[in-house]
């Protein structure tokens, strides 16, 4: 399961989410980093700052651009 997690691709930008630094990725949740990987209602990992440009920015209630999610809409109880 680690092994994927450090291959998962942002959605939006297809960059990968998780830093290769486990150290890194501590310091991006400490300081609330808008690098830091979220996971939004349909299962997918995106950066926290591409999933908030996703929900804020139109269009509205749009569905996941993962191919494995075929029309699923996108959500986050922080937004």
């Amino acid at each position: 399961y680690v092994f994927k997690m450090s291959k998962v691709r942002c959605p939006t930008t297809g960059e990968i989410v998780f830093p290769k630094d486990p150290e890194l990725l501590e310091k991006y949740y400490k300081t609330n980093s808008k690098k830091r990987p979220i996971r939004a209602s349909c299962g997918c990992w995106y950066k926290h700052e591409e999933l908030d440009k996703f929900l804020t920015e139109p269009p509205f209630g749009a569905a996941c651009p993962n191919s494995d999610c075929i029309g699923v809409k996108v959500f986050h109880k922080d937004w």
